[in-house]
């Protein structure tokens, strides 16, 4: 192995071991979600961006997930549709700026 390779490996190592958390404490997954907010700056140009993403690939994806639904699951195309469309749209336009629990997401 080349000089140059091995300092690679060594470095990324050192940069793997430093990135990785230290002694972190514990929370429950049902304490995450009792306080569940974005920054507003964040959620505006990130997460609603993210959202909009994501509403226009369930659209595109949205045809096949029903000829596949129409297949598989024929009794739940509506829950096909809103996993598709209907929760993306609920999570970019419907909640609050900055609010992750503002919104059923659920159907």
């Amino acid at each position: 192995m080349s000089k140059l390779a091995r300092t690679f490996l060594a470095g990324l190592a050192l940069a793997t071991l430093l990135a990785a958390p230290g002694i972190a404490p514990a929370v429950g997954y049902e304490d995450s979600l009792d306080d569940c907010n974005y920054p507003e700056g964040f959620d505006l140009l990130v997460m609603r961006p993210i959202g909009m993403v994501s509403i226009v690939a369930g659209t595109l994806l949205w045809l096949p997930g029903m000829a596949i639904g129409m297949v598989t699951v024929s009794d739940e195309l509506d829950s096909v549709t809103d996993m598709m469309i209907g929760r993306p749209m609920r999570f970019t336009f419907e909640r609050r700026l900055g609010e992750c629990t503002g919104v059923d997401l659920e159907y």
